[in-house]
């Protein structure tokens, strides 16, 4: 079968807004999309030590503009 870019990408939509339509009829929410507080800490080694990779603030404003993109409710 054959299938282009473009009919891959509306297929993975699809798969995403179905998961997202299952999760908000659980009562899942935007609260629920969180990432462990480790993920937020500067990294502990390697060539970028004491970096950090972004902040909560950060996470959570580019959640909030994910969720404005794709169009779901808060």
């Amino acid at each position: 079968m054959e299938v282009s870019l473009h009919d891959l990408m509306q297929a993975a939509e699809r798969s995403s807004m179905l998961a997202r339509a299952f999760n908000s009829r659980e009562g899942f929410s935007i609260q629920d999309d969180r990432l462990p507080g480790r993920l937020f800490d500067p990294k502990p080694n390697g060539p970028n030590a004491g970096t950090r990779i972004f902040s909560e603030e950060e996470f959570n404003a580019a959640l909030e503009k994910y969720y404005t993109i794709i169009g779901c409710s808060r």
